[in-house]
């Protein structure tokens, strides 16, 4: 789908590619309707399963010796399995990111109140055009996409072809969604 990825230029995929994309994506999921994601070879499963609970605020679903699930209003969004993984293979699980949609833009700021008041280490943050975005690693290095898009008639398209940037992200923009001083993210929305 994606024509080109580099910082600065423009992705374009057509809406025929986006609607494919769509049923692929469901498809994927039909088997485990409830289950987003999954990371196997965790090294440290207390720790990764706490990472995510708290900056993220996922609700501990299911937990035993080996394995994790983890979500948000009652649907398993991620599942971690703890497996013999070298400890220096920083790259062992085989993943390059998950991402995870906030339902609203305002969702999106509370939670970029909460990593900020619990100073987060941040890889990055962009403005795609179609999304905005933060990116961050877990304690084992999965890379972690945060996003929320805007609505659809507010995309840009060259003929049917959505186009897609990567732009420095207007952080204060998103954050003037809500009052700053009182945002609280107790726990990830519902629908994430």
């Amino acid at each position: 789908l994606l024509r080109q990825h580099k910082p600065g230029k423009v992705i374009i995929f057509s809406r025929d590619e986006q609607k494919q994309y769509e049923m692929r994506e469901k498809a994927i999921f039909r088997d485990a309707p409830n289950l987003r994601f999954f990371i196997g070879d965790v090294r440290d499963l207390d720790r990764m399963a706490d990472f995510y609970r708290t900056l993220l605020g996922f609700e501990v679903h299911e937990r035993t010796p080996r394995i994790a699930r983890l979500g948000a209003g009652g649907v398993t969004l991620l599942e971690l399995e703890q497996r013999a993984a070298k400890p220096d293979d920083p790259a062992a699980a085989g993943l390059y990111h998950t991402a995870f949609l906030m339902p609203t833009r305002p969702d999106h700021a509370r939670w970029i109140m909460h990593i900020a008041r619990s100073q987060a280490p941040i890889s990055g943050a962009s403005d795609h055009g179609v999304s905005e975005a933060f990116y961050l690693d877990d304690p084992e290095g999965n890379g972690i996409e945060v996003y929320n898009d805007r609505p659809r008639e507010r995309w840009q398209y060259d003929g049917d072809m959505i186009l897609m940037q990567t732009k420095p992200l207007d952080i204060q923009a998103i954050v003037r969604e809500i009052d700053p001083a009182n945002a609280a993210y107790p726990a990830a929305p519902g629908g994430l």
